[in-house]
This record gives structure tokens, sequence and C-alpha cells, in this order.
């Protein structure tokens, strides 16, 4: 945010190094792009949500909860 998608090369350079190639590179911009585009679109329309809510689930209550419905080996 702080620089406006404008990347230097010191930036780049972190990047590759962190094991991203050029192409990878150019997928994350795009992807980026396309969620920030959705997300106007989104809000300039007000969609709605077109699915249930769901209880969010931690993952200890998650695991509970695959241990219980798990077959026993008795």
């Amino acid at each position: 945010m702080e620089a406006r998608g404008n990347a230097t090369d010191e930036d780049l350079a972190r990047v590759r190094e962190a094991g991203y190639s050029d192409v990878e590179i150019t997928e994350i911009i795009a992807l980026v792009g396309l969620k920030t585009f959705i997300n106007d679109i989104h809000h300039v329309a007000w969609t709605d949500v077109d699915f249930p809510k769901v209880k969010v689930l931690t993952p200890a209550t998650s695991l509970a909860r695959q241990l219980r419905a798990a077959p026993t080996d008795a």
C-alpha cells in the first residue's frame, strides 16, 4: 500500500530469493489485481451472499468432532 504497487528492484530480488520465479511473481500480481477488482465490484454492486452462514470451528473443536466420529479399533 505504501508504494502503491511500485516494486523496486530490491523488492523483486527478495521475492526471487524466496524461491519464486518471474512467472510465479507475475501470477501473484495478476491474482492480487483480480481479487482487488472483484472486491471493488462486490462493494459497488452490494452483492448478496447466497450461501448460508456457517459456524466457524476452531481446530480443536474440529479435531474433537473427528475423533468422536472415528470408528474405534476395539
